[in-house]
């Protein structure tokens, strides 16, 4: 807590707070006296559940709304980050089959060890554009909202490579590896499957089961928690991934009414499991020698003002090609150029999959906190930065309509009373209004209040 709050001055995240602590307890010891059953237990809790939260961040009409300029910025930078980190873990790390044998691990995971390296440094952190946006208050423009969406694009290839590396885990003695081709095969089968399961599932029965959990804040929570965790651990049952369930589970709860309240009850649980994630990472990094540490920074380093520095080019460019003005495009640039939370827990599960060497394992955790690092620091100078290149990049404005300007008059969003909750004195204040002729707005969970006013 003491160093969160002083690294809260520095305007960065309490992630880093947790790494520290978990790096300084596990060089004093501290590891060997926790009891890691029930610490593994909670760090697989905390995923979970950071994974369920994920897929509540899915609004589907939104994809949908967007779909031209998520495929082409979504894909866009997915696809061409990915290519890059591609060459630079060939040529700048050198991964390849003779570094995988002098590392001495199996020659034949030098692809997947570079496919995983790459997809580390593509993957950007929804923790922190989420709370950049919703701190600056742009995640209701148009950059914010495309951003959301290419946030859940790589969240969704962020589980599907967690559900992939699980196939890469190295088999028990005499039990032969499974086929990879069929392996992958069976995990796109069964999201299939457990989506379409889950499509009516949300149709027939979790709106009449959540509206009954609505008019509880207790059974709201408890009601989340059971579908969420029962969904991932029925995956569990079937050996397919509970992580990817965790995801569908949250992504079928997005369409309900009721989804920002749940999101409030379920987030202190969710952090807490991530704190001690990254406590655990903390203890892993402990573990390494002061020559594998100096051995990864150099590299870390470079690579990580690279991901910092060529996101923003690369976004301004996708803008250009789906026809966006510069400042959303530069400031989506801006706001998405660091590695991902998600790549770190890819970088444990190689490094215990002996897919990663400690050096890889090093360089891809100083990348992520690095580029967490500038990237943070870079958010509090937003409109600045761009102000410093709008010259150079007029010559992508005046191409199409702004956000602004396609907003419809339809709905007038001034000259509104507001009514927080609706209770006996709203009742007198509702009516005090009304006979004047103003317009009155309440705000209400219970589902049986709003029945009954839409039936007025």
């Amino acid at each position: 807590a003491v160093v969160a709050i002083i690294l809260s001055y520095a305007k960065q995240a309490s992630l880093f707070a947790f790494i520290i602590v978990g790096v300084l307890a596990g060089i004093v010891g501290v590891r060997t006296v926790i009891n890691t059953n029930v610490m593994t237990a909670f760090v697989d809790i905390g995923i979970t559940l950071l994974l369920f939260m994920a897929g509540m961040e899915v609004d589907i009409p939104g994809l949908i709304k967007r779909w031209k300029l998520l495929l082409i910025n979504g894909f866009g930078q997915i696809i061409g980050l990915f290519i890059i980190s591609l060459g630079l873990g060939a040529l700048y790390v050198g991964i390849d089959a003779t570094y995988m044998t002098d590392a001495g691990l199996s020659a034949d995971n030098a692809m997947p060890a570079l496919i995983y390296f790459a997809l580390c440094l593509t993957l950007s952190s929804t923790i922190l554009v989420i709370g950049t946006l919703k701190s600056t208050g742009q995640i209701s423009e148009e950059h914010g909202q495309v951003a959301l969406g290419l946030m859940v694009l790589q969240d969704i290839v962020a589980v599907v490579a967690l559900a992939i590396l699980a196939t890469l885990k190295p088999p028990e003695p005499g039990i032969a590896p499974p086929n990879l081709g069929i392996e992958v095969a069976m995990i796109f089968g069964k999201m299939i499957a457990l989506a379409i399961v889950l499509y009516f599932v949300t149709k027939y029965i979790l709106n009449p089961l959540f509206k009954f959990f609505a008019q509880s804040g207790e059974l709201l929570f408890i009601g989340t928690l059971g579908y969420g965790m029962g969904v991932a651990a029925l995956c569990e049952v079937i050996h397919f991934s509970s992580g990817i369930g965790a995801f569908f589970a949250g992504a079928t709860l997005a369409a309900l009414p009721y989804r920002h309240e749940i999101e409030d009850k379920v987030e202190p649980l969710k952090a807490f499991g991530v704190i001690l994630f990254f406590m655990g990472l903390g203890f892993d990094i402990s573990e390494l020698t002061p020559d594998q540490m100096l051995g990864g920074l150099a590299e870390g380093l470079i690579l990580a003002v690279l991901v910092v520095v060529l996101t923003i080019p690369l976004m301004l460019l996708l803008g250009y090609l789906s026809r966006l003005n510069s400042k959303p495009a530069f400031l989506m640039g801006a706001i998405i150029n660091q590695s991902s939370e998600f790549s770190l827990m890819l970088a444990v599960l190689c490094l215990q999959y002996k897919i990663f060497d400690p050096h890889i394992f090093i360089v891809v955790t100083l990348v992520v906190l690095i580029s967490f690092f500038l990237s943070s620091l870079g958010h509090q100078f937003l409109d600045p930065f761009y102000a410093v290149f709008s010259n150079f990049l007029s010559f992508m404005d005046g191409r199409t309509k702004t956000a602004e300007e396609e907003v419809s008059d339809d709905i007038k969003l001034d000259g509104h009373i507001v009514i927080m909750e609706y209770n006996d004195l709203a009742i007198e204040i509702a009516d005090f209004y009304a006979q004047r002729g103003e317009q009155v707005l309440l705000l209400d969970l219970d589902p049986h209040i709003i029945e009954y006013f839409e039936k007025q």
